[in-house]
């Protein structure tokens, strides 16, 4: 009886750890990402003076929406309803239950499974024509919110790091994120300010950009009169200052932002709120007062001791040691990738990565921007981590295009390998050497050296190393299978076990 119930007891412990395990194994969230290109007058569209570029409707969904109001009974409030209607590019036509949208926001939706881990390219920016007009406002950059009341610019893609202090959660749990499209900025007359556009109005918007000790290269002067030009194009009240207007220049100094102070202690001023930071003062007169912006001057590192050369990403345990040193306050950024997105937007990819099992998107930041790391030879290392050990070739390859091949070693628990620029690699695996490898690295354990003519690892004999091993990125099929038929063998033994004891009790 005893040795039942310590079986009794086992399995119950046994199933309870089987459910608790349940929510380690469960699906990611999924991410709605929202490039949002802008408003406009649906004329204006059609017509060209909207040009949104190649949208690729496979990858997500490209919308017109707009927000009515409409008052149900006299002396109401008005109701306001969003009409939503989905874009043709190739005809620009929109189609919704409401035919009217003549003023719309135009948006692209991509959506993303699990939103911890991602990496979505960046689409087309747009540009925009004023009516009558021989020019286009162009696109600057995709802006995302930085977590800090500013918004930093993005570049080639966007990935779960880069929203992580954006995403917005609704009432019903669904997760979003609103990447926005900032034009620059357009260079103007100090008269401009003060003298009345064609329509009979003041210009209202403005700053003063002040070098602070360098000059613009624009004109060679120490200050430029801006305006912010995303107004023009989308109704927004958004002002992207770092990322749409022109920088000066002071020599060997480096630039190193816009603060609202000479002394440069208030800021960086990354953007501005055009209704609320671009006041009119005094309100309703005439000609406006633009705010004053500063120039913050930093001296390059190699003189003054700020930079550094040996980073290590925090979450990851990713390093690299670089060779030509970068500012003190830059941040190393290394973050897996779901190798499913990788392989679905460039399916070419996959016979040209055998035994892939891993992605990293390895980049150096500096607030919130991504520092160009480019002819700096350096060392990278990757911490061995289990679905990494035990095969006998290792390599690097760099996603660019053409890829790139870099042999890696295994060094203590590290595996390294040397390049001279960052973006993304993949790091492949095989127990064969791979056609740019010119010697094996020590095997994970040497009491156990793996067989050169088997690819597969020693741990999973029989799985060829050409099979993707993914990391998680919220499939978990598999596993759940598993656990089901788990906790259908816990509940027959069970059962089995308080049949056979009510069985032997009838009998007494």
């Amino acid at each position: 009886m005893k040795l039942k119930r310590k079986l009794l007891v086992g399995l119950l412990t046994l199933c309870m750890a089987v459910g608790m395990a349940v929510p380690a194994f469960a699906a990611g969230d999924p991410l709605t990402i929202s490039f949002y290109y802008g408003g406009a007058e649906y004329g204006y569209y059609q017509m060209g003076w909207v040009d949104v570029g190649d949208i690729d409707t496979d990858a997500g969904r490209f919308y017109a929406t707009r927000t009515i109001g409409h008052v149900e009974n006299p002396g109401d409030e008005p109701v306001y309803t969003t009409i939503e209607g989905d874009i043709n590019p190739a005809d620009k036509s929109i189609s919704s239950i409401e035919p009217d949208i003549t003023m719309a926001h135009l948006y692209y939706d991509v959506e993303v499974a699990d939103a911890s881990s991602f990496t979505v390219p960046l689409p087309d920016g747009p540009e925009y024509r004023p009516e009558g007009a021989g020019f286009y406002y162009t696109f600057a950059a995709w802006m995302v919110k930085d977590g800090k009341g500013g918004y930093k610019a993005l570049k080639g893609s966007v990935t779960a790091e880069d929203v992580r202090n954006a995403i917005e959660t609704d009432e019903s749990g669904n997760k979003s994120v609103v990447i926005t499209a900032a034009f620059h900025s357009e260079i103007v007359d100090k008269d401009d300010l003060t003298n009345k556009t064609p329509s009979g109005e003041y210009p209202k918007y403005a700053v003063i950009l002040r070098a602070n000790g360098g000059t613009f290269a624009e004109d060679g002067s120490d200050h430029l009169y801006i305006k912010p030009q995303s107004m023009e194009f989308s109704g927004q009240d958004d002002f992207f200052v770092e990322a749409t207007c022109p920088k000066p220049e002071n020599g060997d100094m480096v630039f190193a932002g816009w603060y609202r102070d000479e002394a440069c202690t208030d800021g960086p001023i990354t953007y501005l709120s055009i209704y609320n930071d671009l006041k009119d003062e005094p309100y309703g007169a005439a000609p406006y007062a633009p705010i004053d912006l500063y120039a913050k001057w930093e001296s390059k590192g190699a003189e003054s001791g700020t930079t550094v050369k040996d980073l290590t990403a925090s979450d990851t345990n990713v390093s690299i040691s670089l060779t030509d040193g970068v500012p003190e306050d830059a941040t190393l950024s290394a973050d897996t990738i779901a190798q499913e997105s990788v392989l679905e937007s460039r399916p070419e990819l996959k016979e040209e990565l055998p035994g892939l099992l891993s992605i990293y998107d390895i980049s150096v930041r500096q607030n919130g921007e991504t520092l160009e790391i480019k002819d700096n030879p350096m060392t990278v290392k990757i911490p061995l981590n289990d679905h990494l050990k035990g095969y006998k070739y290792y390599q690097a390859v760099y996603l660019g295009d053409p890829l790139e091949r870099f042999d890696a070693v295994v060094e203590g628990d590290f595996l390294v390998f040397e390049t001279d620029h960052l973006s993304q690699y993949a790091i492949l695996g095989s127990n064969t050497p791979f056609e740019t490898s010119e010697k094996p690295t020590t095997p994970t354990d040497p009491a156990d050296p793996a067989d050169p003519t088997d690819p597969a690892k020693p741990e999973q004999q029989g799985k060829p190393s050409e099979q993707i091993e993914s990391p998680q990125t919220g499939d978990s099929s598999n596993m759940a299978l598993w656990i089901s038929l788990m906790m259908v063998s816990c509940g027959g033994l069970l059962g089995m076990l308080f049949y056979k004891r009510k069985k032997t009790a009838a009998g007494k």
